[in-house]
């Protein structure tokens, strides 16, 4: 069978499932040519822009839909193969749909469409590392943060994994996971001594070690070499009370390799979570820990985990990585030339447009870069909140600035009464004057967390460019770039009080 017979064969077997999907689809060219097959809104702009008059481009997610976390009504993969090339992010869970897909395609469809995976060399950013470069390296902008940073280690091991809490790549996860994480804490309860610890792999929301009475039940999950794992912890008092953790609490949960055990991990705490990052293969002990104030007061016994490979990559998993490059527009480079590169290798007839197109927008992504570096080196705070899910951190990790949301990582997030507390806390404490929101997730919080917060405090909002509203199109700023310079540019430099 050729390759024109069998996407055929496949698309017309999926034709009237398509008849009502096909004008949701971000159709962005309007000709019947050779066709790029995007899966959101920012992929598309980037191919387009690489592109030109050599390909048409299709953006499979409709206007107003977040790239992260919209699932098509129905299998989109008839549509795919009728396009030369799949341009996605080889990412997990960021977008299962189009990761399937591009399983699929590369198992029986490799010689029909090519995929272009324009994640491929951008090093994403492991929930936490963010912030943590900042306070190693410094900001780079010539003055230092305006906030104060935990870095209390134990003294029996140069591995404890205390850091700083308040940041908000700690992803808190005060989410409804069954376990308790939002629960509603009794201001005038006074905690006992720790009776039990819950460690959950937060992969999954799952209870995996269960310590008491001096000992474990259960066992921790292997941690790939080069990759991460991050557990959330639950201590509780005798009275079966959690110990509040995160933000705007004393307590912290923590660990810390045990004395005289092999160093094949490294450990960073984040709030209510531990993450481990392995080292290289091998098994390890590590001693769980609560601390109060940066000082410990209850610790475990040790239980063990091995660093082996586990079949899959860590580094790419969506769940512990932020893959959203594309709020850094220099890192958005790589991606540009990435998709050149795709379309040279599957049409070279057209190399030089390829690489002149690119070129091109490449020189305009550099500019936009400077245009946030000029605007946001003068400012008074290191610190923006953001009352929506965090789309931000590469840009926040190029520019030296941290992303304090209440809401988390997922566009289905829902905070807390505590996280909009600490939030407006934050707003008080830093003396912020604009609160940031996202469209796509609304101003519902935002509003909320500049009307609780003392003093004139403003909202502004931002744009993660996962997508767009036709109301921008018309308005002249509906592209990645004008996204950039007309929102989200401005927003952040209210929100950092830059002048």
């Amino acid at each position: 069978m050729t390759s024109q017979s069998r996407r055929s064969t496949l698309a017309a077997g999926a034709s009237l499932a398509f008849g009502g999907l096909a004008g949701c689809l971000g159709d962005d060219s309007g000709t019947d040519g050779p066709t790029v097959f995007a899966s959101f809104f920012t992929l598309a702009e980037f191919a387009r822009n690489v592109a030109g008059e050599g390909f048409s481009v299709e953006n499979a997610v409709p206007a107003e839909g977040h790239g992260h976390g919209w699932e098509p009504r129905t299998d989109l993969l008839p549509e795919i193969l009728e396009a030369e090339a799949f341009v996605y992010l080889d990412a997990d869970g960021f977008q299962p749909w189009a990761e399937e897909a591009a399983r699929e395609i590369d198992a029986n469809y490799a010689d029909e469409v090519a995929l272009i995976d324009a994640l491929e060399g951008i090093e994403p950013i492991a929930y936490g590392d963010d912030h943590d470069d900042r306070e190693n390296h410094g900001s780079g902008n010539g003055h230092e943060p305006d906030h104060e940073h935990d870095a209390d280690h134990d003294s029996d091991s140069g591995h404890d994994a205390d850091h700083d809490s308040d940041s908000r790549h700690d992803a808190d996860h005060d989410s409804d996971n069954g376990h308790d994480t939002d629960h509603e804490f009794d201001p005038d309860h006074e905690h006992g001594p720790v009776a039990e610890l819950e460690v959950i792999d937060r992969r999954h929301e799952n209870v995996v070690a269960h310590h008491h009475f001096d000992h474990w039940h259960g066992e921790l999950p292997a941690v790939p070499p080069g990759g991460s794992r991050r557990l959330g912890t639950r201590f509780v008092d005798g009275s079966g009370e959690p110990f509040p953790l995160g933000s705007g609490s004393p307590y912290q949960g923590s660990a810390r390799i045990a004395p005289d055990a092999p160093e094949t991990v490294e450990l960073a705490a984040e709030g209510a979570d531990v993450r481990i990052d392995g080292l290289e293969e091998g098994r390890t002990l590590l001693v769980f820990e609560l601390r109060e104030a940066g000082s410990v007061v209850w610790e475990s016994e040790p239980i063990g985990v091995d660093v082996e490979e586990t079949g899959e990559e860590a580094s790419r998993d969506h769940g512990l990585v932020d893959v959203k490059f594309f709020s850094d527009p220099l890192s958005t480079t790589t991606a540009v030339r990435t998709v050149r590169d795709g379309l040279v290798e599957l049409d070279p007839e057209r190399a030089d447009r390829y690489e002149r197109n690119a070129a091109a927008y490449v020189d305009r992504l550099e500019g936009l870069h400077r245009q946030f570096q000029d605007r946001l080196v003068d400012r008074e705070h290191d610190v923006a909140v953001l009352a929506g899910h965090d789309s931000f951190a590469h840009l926040g990790r190029r520019h030296g600035f941290e992303v304090h949301t209440p809401v988390g990582l997922s566009p289905d997030d829902e905070p807390s009464s505590a996280d909009i507390a600490a939030a407006v806390d934050l707003v008080e404490e830093r003396g912020i004057e604009y609160v940031l929101y996202d469209p796509f997730d609304g101003d519902r919080y935002a509003e909320a967390i500049a009307e609780e917060a003392d003093g004139d405090v403003g909202t502004a909002m931002v744009s993660a460019a996962e997508s767009y509203l036709e109301e921008w199109r018309e308005e002249g700023y509906g592209d990645y770039l004008g996204q950039m310079e007309e929102l989200t540019l401005p927003a952040f430099a209210k929100a950092l009080g830059a002048r």
